[in-house]
């Protein structure tokens, strides 16, 4: 079915079993044995679009997130410890990981009282490409046109209150949708404590 009905090329591959297919019936995972010969997990997405981002934060060299997909930030979480007044900064980027050209919407938190979120499109922080009001809105931020396999950068700022004693810490989500289907999602979790 998946080679003759959906012509995917699947040399070499021996797939064992189906164990999960999603409600919409265009993703089935399963677990099989590799070209290599090696037991794998595999996935197969029989929509003739796929819509995917993939959120990604960097961490000293390395970039985190790489083909992780959740809603909840496991695999692409980000921790810093700072002092009060001092800003802490996450580089991040969004890359679109399906087959098409696709407008993704990015959302997030402001912070509250003791905490101060900022957003800036772009890899550094740059007032004139501050987005804040429009990642903290209902509609979200939309960065249009990404190409499959392209990505873009942004970066978030985290400000504790000046005199916030240490040990407090502020945790939050930032969530990239789809445009075309906004179930297609992908989240960073981003941590803040004060010293």
């Amino acid at each position: 079915m998946l080679v003759d009905d959906y012509g995917l090329d699947l040399t070499g591959w021996k797939l064992w079993k189906a164990t999960a297919i999603s409600d919409d019936g265009l993703t089935i995972v399963g677990s099989g044995e590799n070209p290599n010969g090696e037991t794998e997990a595999w996935i197969a997405y029989l929509g003739t679009d796929l819509d995917r981002p993939d959120l990604w934060i960097k961490k000293g060299k390395i970039w985190l997130g790489d083909n992780f997909y959740n809603t909840d930030g496991t695999g692409q979480t980000r921790r810093r410890t700072v002092s009060p007044g001092t800003t802490a900064v996450y580089r991040a980027r969004l890359y679109n990981d399906g087959d098409q050209t696709e407008t993704f919407t990015l959302r997030g938190p402001a912070g509250n009282a003791d905490w101060t979120v900022k957003y800036y499109g772009g890899p550094v922080e740059d007032p004139a490409r501050e987005v804040t009001s429009q990642v903290t809105s209902p509609q979200g931020w939309n960065r249009s046109h990404i190409p499959p396999g392209a990505f873009r950068c942004f970066l978030m700022t985290v400000t504790p209150r000046s005199g916030l004693p240490s040990e407090n810490s502020y945790a939050f989500l930032v969530q990239a949708g789809a445009q075309r289907d906004p179930t297609q999602q992908d989240t960073l979790k981003i941590v803040t404590r004060v010293r």
